[in-house]
């Protein structure tokens, strides 16, 4: 699966990946993968603009419906690092505050509920297929088994196989789940109100508010602007 990449060059291909994806956990993890040293206003000028050109609708659309995957991984943990608190209070400082706000704003613009709803739709779309041709092959290969006689053993593995079944795809759901509200609350706090305030003299260690409740984009998390992380 290749991903839609910026034109310059990125740093992704410099983050430490997993070596095997997690599969009793969800997005975020917060301690997956060590947070990156604080950048310098170039570097997280240039950092930002990757995150941004890399939140295209169709990479979204990738990482709802498996965000374990290592170009997943990558873009979450290049979000996760590029948004922590130290680099935003570089970002909004300098002679590309004005502009590292704005690319801010359009990023939580893309991670709002309603931007985001057609990715969850589609991812849990398309898993859903994705388990029905699982379990419509197991009842062709029991369907075989029941012509050669061996008919309760073919039963028995089709309701094995259904339950299985159902506890995977609900797993998968909780994970798509679990990815769009990170999302969509990071996207909640991304906004204009929150990042006038992180620009104001006070800093980010004062802008403490929840999402802006005005902006219909805003998640319910609890969680304080000052305190991004994912």
């Amino acid at each position: 699966m290749s991903i839609i990449s910026p034109q310059h060059t990125s740093p992704l291909s410099q983050l430490p990946q997993p070596d095997r994806a997690p599969q009793a956990s969800s997005y975020p993890a917060s301690a997956s993968t060590p947070l990156a040293p604080s950048l310098d206003a170039t570097q997280a000028h240039s950092s930002l603009n990757d995150v941004n050109a890399l939140l295209t609708p169709t990479n979204l659309n990738r990482i709802m419906r498996n965000p374990h995957s290592k170009e997943s991984r990558e873009i979450i943990d290049l979000t996760r690092s590029t948004l922590s608190p130290a680099n935003l209070r570089s970002m909004l400082q300098g002679a590309n505050a004005q502009a590292n706000a704005q690319v801010l704003e359009t990023i939580g613009h893309k991670l709002g509920k309603d931007q985001l709803a057609p990715s969850l739709s589609s991812a849990k779309n398309a898993v859903t297929k994705h388990q029905i041709n699982l379990l419509e092959l197991q009842a062709l290969n029991n369907l075989t088994r029941l012509i050669d006689a061996d008919g309760s053993d073919g039963v028995l593995n089709t309701l094995l196989a259904n339950d299985i079944a159902l506890d995977n795809l609900q797993q998968k759901f909780s994970n798509i789940d679990s990815t769009a509200k990170s999302f969509s609350d990071l996207g909640g706090l991304l906004t204009k109100n929150n990042l006038d305030a992180l620009r104001s003299p006070s800093g980010i260690g004062h802008a403490s508010r929840g999402p802006d409740t005005a902006n219909p984009n805003a998640g319910n998390s609890s969680t304080q602007v000052a305190k991004i992380s994912f």
